[in-house]
C-alpha cells in the first residue's frame, strides 16, 4: 500500500471542517437550469460567438466553454485592470472593460451570459443598453439577477428585480422573453445568511454541501434568482 495512503483518510475525515466558499454552492444550484436553458434554446449546432458579462474569477466560463459549437468566448470584467485573468482555452479573450461602456462592436455576439451582475451597477440600464448593442441579429442574452426577497449584500446597489418590470426593461430594447427558470431558495439564503454574519469561519465544507444539496432537489421557499432568457429580434 502506498505511504500516502493516510494523507487520503486524513484528507476524508477533515473535509466536513475544511473552509468552503459560497461560489461552491452557486455553481452548484445555479449551473443546472442555465445549463439547461442553453441546451434547450441556444446551443443548436449554430457557430457561437459569446460574451461573459461580468465574469469576474471565471466561474461560469466552463459553462460557456463546454458548448460543442462555441468559437469564441469573450469574457469583460472591470476588475481585468487591476487583477489578472488566466486563460486555458484558446477561444477565451479578456477583456477589461466596464459593462455601461464596453470596446467593442456592435451585434458581435450571438450568445451573451450575465450572471448576478446588473445588481451591482448603478446605471443598470446603461448595462442592458450595452448588452443588447452587442447582440447579433436573433441573438440570445440569459441574465440571472436576485429577486426579492434576497439576502442583504452590501456590495448591491439594489436588492434585486421583480419579474414583471424586468422583463418590461428586456422588451423596452427589443428583446423577447423566450423562457424563465428560478433558483436559489432555502438553502442558499441560509448560506448567504452565515457568510454574512460569520464570514467564512461560518462556512464549512459540511454545512455548505448539505445545503446546497437540498437547496439544488428540494427548492423549499421562495427562490432568490430569476434567471430570463430572451431573444434579439432577428434582421
Amino acid at each position: 500500500m502506498p505511504r500516502s495512503w493516510w494523507k487520503k483518510v486524513l484528507w476524508v475525515l477533515l473535509w466536513p471542517v475544511m473552509p468552503a466558499w459560497v461560489d461552491e454552492a452557486r455553481r452548484f444550484v445555479q449551473n443546472p437550469p442555465l445549463r439547461q436553458l442553453i441546451k434547450r434554446h441556444v446551443a443548436k449546432g449554430k457557430p457561437l460567438r459569446a460574451l461573459n458579462a461580468g465574469a469576474g474569477e471565471g466561474s461560469f466560463s466552463p459553462l460557456l466553454l463546454e458548448i460543442s459549437s462555441l468559437t469564441r468566448a469573450v469574457e469583460i470584467d472591470p476588475c481585468y485592470v487591476s487583477q489578472k485573468r488566466l486563460t486555458h482555452d484558446p477561444r477565451q479573450q479578456i477583456v477589461a472593460a466596464s459593462l455601461t461602456d464596453v470596446p467593442l462592436k456592435s451585434g458581435i455576439f450571438d450568445f451573451v451570459l450575465c450572471t448576478e451582475v446588473l445588481e451591482h451597477i448603478h446605471d443598470d440600464a446603461a448595462a442592458l443598453n450595452e448588452l443588447r448593442r452587442m447582440l447579433a441579429p436573433g441573438g440570445w442574452l440569459l441574465i440571472s439577477v436576485p429577486t426579492p426577497p434576497a439576502v442583504y449584500d452590501p456590495d448591491h446597489v439594489r436588492e434585486g428585480y421583480e419579474r414583471a418590470a424586468f422583463e418590461a426593461m428586456l422588451r423596452e430594447r427589443g428583446l423577447e422573453v423566450i423562457d424563465v427558470d428560478y433558483c436559489m431558495y432555502w438553502g442558499f439564503r441560509s448560506i448567504l445568511r452565515l457568510y454574512r454574519r460569520f464570514g467564512r469561519r461560518g462556512l464549512r465544507k459540511a454545512n455548505l454541501w448539505v445545503l446546497a444539496l437540498i437547496d439544488r432537489f428540494a427548492q423549499p421557499g421562495p427562490p432568490m434568482d430569476l434567471i430570463v432568457l430572451s431573444r434579439a429580434a432577428d434582421a
